[in-house]
């Protein structure tokens, strides 16, 4: 099975402004365009492996991914995952549409992966419709059975979010 991927993110911000700073009495467009494309493979600008789930995390539960040898992992075919290398991309989707349903994601407190993070103890809030996305064309390292889990923590305390999960992955 060979994988490939791509994701964009693109901000537009239109800001009129009608002021003597600006000759034009134009629009002024502030962007962001970037589009990132990852053939099959394990070298930089490549992933083998995609792991995805949509995941319903319990009233102030904790969701545990782990990325080794006993994490579980299934791809879409239910076949257990390689335990992979390098974390290449990670996308994390709160479903949820009620206000208070904040998840956060980063680094379990044990064995946590800290590559897209600064520190084991970082967290990065994804609030309800929220999308939290962050990529490294070369990888964060994943050293099995002690850099290997990811937490997603459920924060709102009342409800049961539904989660969705991608992550880009290279085994070798």
């Amino acid at each position: 099975m060979s994988v490939n991927a791509k994701t964009r993110v693109k901000v537009t911000v239109n800001e009129l402004l009608d002021s003597p700073e600006n000759k034009s009495r134009g629009p002024i467009t502030h962007e962001v365009d970037v589009e990132d494309t990852w053939t099959d493979g394990t070298t930089s600008t490549k992933i083998d492996v995609v792991y995805s789930d949509r995941r319903s995390i319990t009233a102030s539960a904790t969701s545990t991914i782990d990325l080794g040898t006993g994490g579980g992992l299934t791809d879409t075919y239910g076949n257990s995952i390689v335990p992979a290398v390098e974390l290449v991309f990670i996308v994390v989707r709160n479903r949820s549409s009620t206000d208070g349903d904040i998840l956060h994601v980063g680094p379990h407190s044990s064995n946590g992966l800290t590559g897209p993070w600064v520190a084991s103890g970082d967290l990065v809030a994804v609030g309800p419709g929220d999308v939290y996305y962050q990529m490294n064309d070369t990888g964060w390292t994943i050293t099995d059975g002690s850099v290997d889990t990811i937490r997603i923590i459920e924060t709102g305390g009342a409800n049961t979010v539904l989660v969705d999960v991608i992550l880009g992955l290279r085994s070798a």
